[in-house]
């Protein structure tokens, strides 16, 4: 977690690196995690998750994460 920020302003914060990231919307990953793309921007205006489902994204963004660092997102595999 980000130091000064709470555990949903650093989901939100990871959610928009993600999708700038991967060049797509914040809420096409919204729906992707939460299977509705306004979630995002409900948490960003002050909502709240409840553990499990906060534990859930995490998983999912974690996942994401890393695929973001997979050979076939950095242009190509090993020279």
């Amino acid at each position: 977690m980000l130091q000064g920020m709470t555990k949903i302003e650093t989901l939100v914060s990871r959610f928009y690196a993600i999708a700038e990231q991967r060049g797509c919307a914040v809420s096409t990953l919204s729906r992707k995690v939460f299977n509705d793309g306004k979630t995002i921007d409900r948490l960003k205006r002050g909502g709240d998750l409840n553990t499990a489902t906060y534990d859930r994204a995490c998983s999912k963004l974690d996942k994401m994460e890393l695929e973001l660092w997979t050979p076939a997102h950095c242009g190509g595999g090993v020279r």
